[in-house]
């Protein structure tokens, strides 16, 4: 799952901002902006696919 992660190419309309490991119940975190919710979604349907992702939990974030 990490070499999926850290080798992913996000496509035209989403800018990913980083990636982190984590310790816990959570594995890794991915932060990403993208064009619109459209593009996100999309963008997520597809990480879902990849090997070793077995559950997401997704948010809305914003600057503080």
């Amino acid at each position: 799952m990490y070499a999926s992660i850290k080798n992913l190419k996000p496509p035209e309309g989403v800018e990913l901002a980083f990636t982190c490991g984590l310790f816990g119940r959570v594995d890794a975190i991915l932060v990403y902006e993208a064009s619109d919710e459209k593009v996100a979604m999309d963008f997520l349907l597809d990480v879902c696919k990849m090997d070793g992702i077995m559950d997401t939990e997704t948010f809305t974030a914003y600057r503080l």
